[in-house]
């Protein structure tokens, strides 16, 4: 068995930069393309507590949306005030954001159904 390589604090940390790369997602059906946020440990907090927010008002899939559609820089496009908006937006292209943010995100299905039901 190979010997692992004990990580400093600073090898960490240094995760904080080249981890943070958004990804480019091909939307078709709006004829363009868009970046998807990886995000930060609080950024999923802040996105777990936005799915009980809106555990009851059918809006899990599109939370996730404006909380991972962002420019090259990471800066995110939408807003919590377009939730509802988003929810007007074609099935077909919300879930494709849904599954590449969870994709990169490292986020299964069940703990997105999980966190809305307990938060």
């Amino acid at each position: 068995m190979a010997k692992s390589t004990m990580l400093s604090k600073a090898n960490i940390l240094s995760a904080i930069s080249t981890a943070m790369t958004p990804e480019l997602l091909s939307i078709p059906e709006l004829g363009g393309d868009v970046y998807i946020k990886p995000h930060t440990a609080g950024e999923r907090e802040a996105l777990e507590t936005a799915f009980g927010e809106q555990r009851d008002k059918n809006g899990i899939r599109a939370t996730v949306f404006v909380h991972s559609v962002c420019d090259a820089e990471g800066n995110l496009l939408f807003a919590e005030d377009d939730i509802e908006q988003v929810k007007q937006l074609p099935a077909k292209i919300v879930s494709k954001v849904f599954n590449k943010s969870n994709e990169i995100n490292g986020i299964s299905t069940d703990a997105v159904d999980k966190a809305g039901k307990n938060s």
